[in-house]
C-alpha cells in the first residue's frame, strides 16, 4: 500500500478482464492505489424509458437520441462520484479503462490537491488538439506543467480529478439526463463548477482500444417525430447559441480571477 492521499477510481465493465489487467499494470507501474468500479452496461437498453433520461430535450438539442452505451457511461461516471461521495473523500480521481498517463500522472494529483482553491473539477485533455487550443495559464504545478483554462468544451471523459464541492454541483444535473458526460462537464456556466485542465497533457484516450460507446453516437441523421423535425431548426440553432454564450462567458468572466492568481 502506498501513503496516497486520493482515491483512485476506474470505471470498467464487469467482462473486460484484458482492460482491466492493463490497467492493473498501469497503476502497479505509476505506483496508484486504486479500486474498479464495474460500469453500469447500456448496450441494448431502450434509452427512452430510462428514468435517468430527459429524451425530448436531447433530440430538440442533437437531433435524436443517446444510444443505450451512452446512457450506461453517464450513469458509470454518476455511481463513482456517489462512492466518492459516500466514501467521505474531498476528491477523487476517476478513470476510465481505456487511457494512457504520464509518469508524471501522480505528482500532478498531489500538486493539485495543494491548490483545491483554484478548481473543481479538473479535466486531463491530453490531446495534441487540446493543446493547441485557446488557453489561459491560471497556476503553475511545475516549470512546465500550468493549470490551465480552456475557452471551449472539449470531449473526452477519460480522466479527470473532482472535489466535494465539484461532485455536489455535478450531481444535480445528473438526475435527468440530456447530455453525454462530457458534454455535461463542460458546462461550466450551467453547473457553475470551477472547471480547469493541465498542460501538456497527463492523460490521453486510447485510441488503439475501441470505445465501449461504438460509433453509432458519432451519427448525425435526425430521428424526429414530424412535430419535433418542424421545431428543430429553431431549437437547434438556440442551443448552438447557448453554448456559444457559455463557452465565452466562462472563459471572460474569469479573466481578472486567473491573471490574479
Amino acid at each position: 500500500m502506498t501513503n496516497q492521499s486520493f482515491p483512485v477510481y476506474i470505471i470498467s465493465l464487469a467482462d473486460q478482464d484484458l482492460r482491466r489487467s492493463q490497467m492493473q499494470e498501469k497503476m502497479k507501474h505509476l505506483g496508484l492505489d486504486y479500486e474498479f468500479l464495474d460500469a453500469v452496461d447500456g448496450r441494448g437498453q431502450d434509452v427512452k424509458q430510462h428514468p435517468n433520461y430527459n429524451g425530448r430535450a436531447r433530440r430538440l438539442r442533437a437531433g435524436r437520441d443517446l444510444e443505450g452505451a451512452e446512457i450506461g457511461c453517464f450513469m458509470s461516471h454518476k455511481k463513482a462520484i456517489e462512492k466518492m461521495l459516500s466514501d467521505g473523500h474531498e476528491a477523487a480521481v476517476i478513470l476510465e479503462d481505456d487511457v494512457i498517463l504520464t509518469d508524471y500522472f501522480p505528482k500532478a494529483i498531489e500538486e493539485l490537491l495543494k491548490i483545491q482553491n483554484k478548481w473543481e473539477l479538473v479535466r486531463f485533455l491530453g490531446s495534441p488538439k487540446v493543446a493547441r487550443l485557446t488557453q489561459r495559464k491560471v497556476a503553475p504545478l511545475t516549470d512546465d506543467h500550468f493549470l490551465t483554462r480552456l475557452k471551449t468544451t472539449p470531449s473526452g471523459a477519460h480522466a479527470y480529478l473532482i472535489n466535494k464541492s465539484g461532485a455536489e454541483k455535478l450531481l444535480k444535473y445528473m438526475q435527468k439526463n440530456v447530455y453525454p458526460i462530457d458534454v455535461l462537464m463542460g458546462r461550466s456556466w450551467q453547473t457553475g463548477i470551477e472547471m480547469l485542465t493541465i498542460q501538456p497533457g497527463i492523460a490521453v484516450h486510447d485510441e488503439e482500444m475501441e470505445s465501449a460507446i461504438g460509433q453509432t453516437r458519432f451519427d448525425k441523421s435526425l430521428q424526429l417525430e414530424p412535430w419535433e423535425k418542424a421545431v428543430y431548426p429553431l431549437t437547434r440553432a438556440m442551443y448552438k447559441l447557448g453554448e456559444s454564450v457559455g463557452k465565452n462567458y466562462s472563459y471572460y468572466k474569469s479573466y481578472f480571477k486567473d491573471k490574479a492568481a
